[in-house]
């Protein structure tokens, strides 16, 4: 075979890759060139990689949503976390207060308080279960100081959510 033809038959044997090859790919977002011959095994893993991604956790089960409502500092205030949420959850908890108070304070979807509770020392919530109606949940924060002696809040915290 002469080198013009066997150009023109790899040529022709390119063009019918790219077609077999090339709409799946494509699909993957990946351009198809003349030095790029994809396996079979390559684009099913790509295929399965991007159908899955942001899924699966790391023993393979489906990740839960999550909610965090964290502070760190001295400050009295009022702050909060939304996340969506459908009817059933837990939560969990730490927190370091050295001086002043936080109160905890979750409100389903409908608006309607599901947990409220207020810490004034070193505090660990363990695993709540939580229920309510789906939607936007939300966690607040309330920090306050010591009313007798006038001080802001002065600790650490972490409420997380998982639903």
């Amino acid at each position: 075979m002469s080198g013009k033809a066997r150009r023109d038959a790899d040529h022709t044997c390119t063009q019918e890759r790219q077609g077999k090859y090339g709409r799946a790919l494509r699909g993957l977002g990946i351009a198809m060139t003349s030095t790029f011959r994809p396996s079979v095994a390559l684009v099913l893993t790509l295929a399965s990689a991007v159908a899955l991604a942001g899924c699966l956790g790391a023993e393979g089960q489906i990740e839960a949503k999550s909610i965090n409502l964290a502070y760190d500092g001295d400050q009295s205030g009022t702050h909060e976390a939304r996340g969506a949420c459908d009817s059933e959850g837990t939560l969990t908890g730490s927190g370091t207060i050295t001086d002043g108070s936080v109160r905890v304070r979750v409100l389903d979807g409908s608006g309607n308080t599901r947990f409220d509770q207020t810490y004034m020392q070193d505090f660990t919530l363990a695993m709540q279960d939580i229920s309510g109606a789906s939607g936007t949940w939300k966690i607040t924060g309330q920090r306050a100081g010591d009313d007798l002696v006038g001080d802001q809040f002065q600790g650490s915290y972490s409420i997380t959510q998982r639903c």
